[in-house]
């Protein structure tokens, strides 16, 4: 069986709450503490099933937008933009992560990459803050029917 943490361990400070910047840190706390901006979040209060919370920016009817869509799949240009800079940056940083993202999930990846100390105040973090500003700066898509719901185009391909 595998070991608890140490306690420790459980109450160590995480490197993101040493990010200089306020707004990118709250930005991360945000997305572990479960309250981003994306539509999975802010359209839950409203009573929006889960399905109707498309993403605002692919609006296909399969593509719910949350965390995991926006930071890591979303083709917004400027999503993608981010990824690319995250990516860049960490392996520039950190080149034996490199092969630790062949054999990861996206996930796992940017929490390695979220508490490593070099890393954390450069790419994760600026990954998230570019990602929650782009939601922010856009009004999410509210669908009044399940009729909106079906006219909306599905996944390419």
């Amino acid at each position: 069986l595998p070991r608890s943490p140490a306690v420790s361990a459980l109450f160590k400070q995480r490197e993101y709450l040493r990010i200089s910047c306020a707004c990118t840190r709250k930005d991360v706390a945000r997305l572990f503490s479960g309250v981003s901006p994306c539509a999975i979040e802010t359209l839950r209060s409203r009573g929006i099933p889960r399905a109707c919370r498309i993403c605002r920016f692919c609006r296909a009817r399969e593509v719910v937008e949350d965390e995991h869509h926006i930071l890591f799949e979303c083709p917004d240009p400027t999503l993608q933009a981010a990824r690319t800079s995250f990516y860049t940056t960490v392996f520039a940083i950190e080149p034996g992560l490199l092969h630790l993202r062949r054999r990861c999930e996206n996930w796992p990846f940017f929490g390695t990459a979220m508490n490593n100390a070099r890393t954390a105040n450069f790419a994760a973090a600026t990954l998230v803050t570019t990602a929650f500003t782009r939601v922010r700066t856009i009004v999410p898509l509210i669908l009044d029917s399940e009729e909106d719901l079906l006219a909306l185009p599905g996944l390419p391909g």
